[in-house]
């Protein structure tokens, strides 16, 4: 008897529950309010829509090809860039809060709205240093979001803050660009270049209509005294070089060395069929073009050397100190394969670049450094 009472009750219990979560449900649809409300699922929809840093300009199609991340989960922020963020939902809200993903710690908080279409934007102005995020390190960042229906969201995003590269001003220390046509080894930052060989060369056309080259005759190079002091052992360990030229394309077959860093005669060579060989390692390295204008980097640390081809890796060796890559403290020798080369500019820097230093901040070929 007690059995049938308990089962009795059971289903009872069971129907008042069923019958408690109906009514729940249908007040939901009714009014609108409430976290059981099908509507509302629809309505979590959160999308990042910053801006490039770099131009502070919505991104254009080539410029979201180029990115190696997805800038609806990150953005990089460098130096000085303002840091804008940008994020669209399909509902008003009463407040977004934007937490250390880390630590929980409240960074900034937001009220205002602005309809955008069907949808509405939420816009944080703020700076590295206001979210605590040094250079050099990156943080995730939570966003709590308050719907204006008393619903609520949320959204992470990660900032990366690279190292900046230094002001060029720091660390340029040998330029030539080659654009008087009447001192063609004028230099515009350090030591005129000295020519070397058959000593012949001659004014021409450049990257764009306004920028001056020199064609270096066949068995013509040039020599330039950088004054730059030794650095990690009894030579320079720690240096790029920066090269804009190019050479015929009836030169392809040749061996044609860019530059050679000390006497040993070890050097970085444009070479066979425009491979870049590094005679030190053995190696070749990536890809070059003999009949249009390459920015070639050169950059050697106290760990490796590498080298970039029109802002992408190339390729990479260790650098032993003192080793084939290391410079002269005296001078070093340019353009020394024995054949015609166009120059547009040349430039010295006293570090070495980062691999984002050297595919990321160096301007293209035919824009000066400055």
């Amino acid at each position: 008897m007690t059995k049938h009472i308990q089962h009795r009750n059971l289903k009872f219990l069971t129907s008042l529950l069923l019958a408690a979560v109906v009514l729940f449900t249908v007040g939901c649809d009714n009014d609108g309010e409430g976290w059981n409300d099908s509507r509302y699922l629809e309505d979590y929809e959160i999308n990042w829509d910053n801006p490039n840093p770099v131009t502070g300009l919505p991104y254009t199609e080539e410029e979201l090809a180029e990115l190696t991340y997805d800038p609806t989960q990150q953005e990089r922020f460098k130096g000085e860039q303002a840091v804008v963020l940008s994020l669209l939902v399909l509902k008003p809200i009463e407040q977004i809060t934007a937490m250390d993903g880390t630590t929980g710690d409240i960074l900034l908080t937001e009220t205002e709205t602005v309809a955008d279409g069907e949808k509405y934007r939420i816009t944080f102005n703020t700076t590295l240093a206001e979210l605590n995020i040094e250079y050099g390190t990156s943080k995730p960042l939570k966003f709590d979001i308050s719907y204006a229906d008393k619903s609520v969201g949320s959204s992470y995003f990660k900032i990366i803050a690279p190292v900046p590269m230094p002001d060029v001003s720091e660390i340029l220390v040998g330029q030539w660009r080659f654009d008087n046509a009447s001192n063609l080894v004028e230099a515009t930052i350090g030591s005129d270049i000295v020519l070397g060989g058959s000593m012949s060369h001659s004014p021409t056309d450049g990257v764009t209509e306004s920028d001056g080259a020199a064609l270096l005759d066949a068995g013509t190079h040039y020599s330039i005294n950088h004054g730059l002091p030794a650095v990690g052992g009894d030579k320079v360990n720690e240096y790029t070089i920066i090269f804009d030229f190019m050479m015929s394309s009836a030169n392809h077959k040749n061996y044609a060395p860019i530059f050679h860093p000390n006497s040993d005669a070890s050097a970085a060579f444009y070479s066979y069929y425009g491979w870049y060989y590094f005679p030190a390692a053995g190696s070749y390295g990536g890809y070059g073009y003999f009949y249009d204008w390459s920015r070639v980097i050169f950059t050697v640390s106290e760990d490796a050397a590498t080298m970039y081809v029109n802002g992408e890796l190339s390729y990479s060796t260790s650098a032993p100190t003192d080793g084939a890559y290391a410079l002269d403290t005296d001078a070093l020798s340019i353009f020394t394969g024995g054949i015609p080369y166009y120059v547009s500019e040349i430039s010295l820097l006293n570090i070495a670049l980062t691999p984002e230093w050297a595919t990321e901040d160096i301007p293209p070929v035919g824009v000066p450094l400055e």
